[in-house]
């Protein structure tokens, strides 16, 4: 659901990208969300602090998949910044 988020950001669907991150933010109230998924959802709407935070926290809790953070192109956003180089070199993925 994380990367529908950035799809819909990439087809100019801003309210869609905005209503999905919204959504993965309420379920993760409830129930588990992978912060992986609202990393992506988080890039896809341009929350650059956000999607660290998340990405953070995956690293943090040792997410497996966050493996995806090197290859995936719902990351490629978050490649420049030196946060996320930081997390995706202490994962040993550089």
């Amino acid at each position: 659901m994380g990367s529908l988020a950035l799809t819909y950001s990439q087809l100019g669907r801003t309210a869609d990208s905005d209503a999905t991150y919204e959504e993965l933010r309420w379920r993760a109230k409830r129930e588990y969300v992978s912060p992986v998924a609202l990393a992506w959802a988080a890039s896809g709407n341009n929350k650059s602090d956000q999607a660290i935070l998340h990405a953070q926290e995956a690293h943090a809790i040792g997410d497996p998949l966050l493996i995806a953070a090197k290859y995936w192109p719902n990351f490629f956003r978050m490649h420049n910044d030196p946060r996320f180089k930081k997390i995706l070199m202490q994962r040993g993925f550089t």
